[in-house]
């Protein structure tokens, strides 16, 4: 029983190993197999890779989501890293403040949340707040069309949620629905893209864009958000700690 736990979970040949003489990786693989020695139906794992470095913890993700599938046992997997809870998952229960807010998969949780607070959670994104009118938001200086949820109407104060990947940065307009002009402040290469911030009408947005893009700091620009991913939700007051920001002088 021990031994085919081991073999389980890659620790085959290092039963004689001390736990203290084991690698990081292989002391979470450890307290998985001492769990999966007992055959549970239901396994609970709260915050297994949270002493992991980052490669570590993107290896084990792999290796516990192909083992899940292998064993097939019902798995409840707390965490606060938000790759860990959509890469792992089936479905995604989120809590705030002790309480389930949004639960789905997590896809639907990605591209529809039902709060700013969830829609944080699952991804990176900019809120920019706005009054509901007919088609969209008003925000950034002018009208941006989107989905809206259910309990928008017009006149309604609304939380527009944008995320970062679907914004795109270029040097000349193309005429293309949601599209806006910007001055690029930031744009930090990231190995596969350009992590952009656009002062837009005095407000900060987030974009991406291509790592080989001829962009630079002050350079005037035009973004394009389109209206198939700007989603607004109700605004309830809520507000990330990096919340969108108007630029005063002394940032330029």
């Amino acid at each position: 029983m021990v031994t085919e736990a081991l073999a389980l979970v890659g620790l085959e040949g290092l039963e004689d190993r001390a736990a203290p003489q084991l690698s990081g990786g292989q002391q979470e693989r450890l307290a998985l197999a001492r769990a999966l020695v007992r055959k549970p139906k239901l396994l609970l794992l709260d915050e297994p890779l949270s002493n992991l470095d980052a490669k570590l913890r993107q290896r084990m993700r792999v290796e516990l989501r192909e083992l899940q599938r292998r064993l097939r046992i019902t798995t409840i997997y707390v965490t606060h890293d938000q790759a860990e809870a959509l890469f792992l998952s089936h479905r995604v229960a989120v809590m705030q403040n002790g309480r389930i807010v949004q639960e789905g998969r997590p896809r639907d949780l990605y591209a529809s949340p039902a709060s700013g607070f969830v829609a944080d959670f699952v991804g990176d994104a900019t809120f920019l707040p706005g009054e509901v009118i007919a088609g969209g938001v008003q925000a950034l200086g002018g009208s941006v069309r989107c989905a809206l949820s259910e309990a928008l109407a017009p006149g309604a104060k609304a939380l527009l949620v944008v995320r970062p990947e679907r914004v795109f940065v270029r040097g000349a307009p193309v005429g293309a629905p949601n599209e806006f002009a910007g001055t690029l402040r930031v744009a930090a290469f990231l190995g596969d893209h350009l992590d952009c911030v656009v002062d837009v009408a005095g407000t900060e947005l987030r974009a991406r864009a291509h790592p080989t893009a001829e962009l630079r700091r002050d350079q005037r620009v035009w973004v394009e958000l389109p209206p198939e991913h700007c989603l607004a939700i109700p605004d309830d007051g809520w507000r990330p700690r990096a919340f969108a920001r108007t630029f005063d002088e002394d940032d330029t």
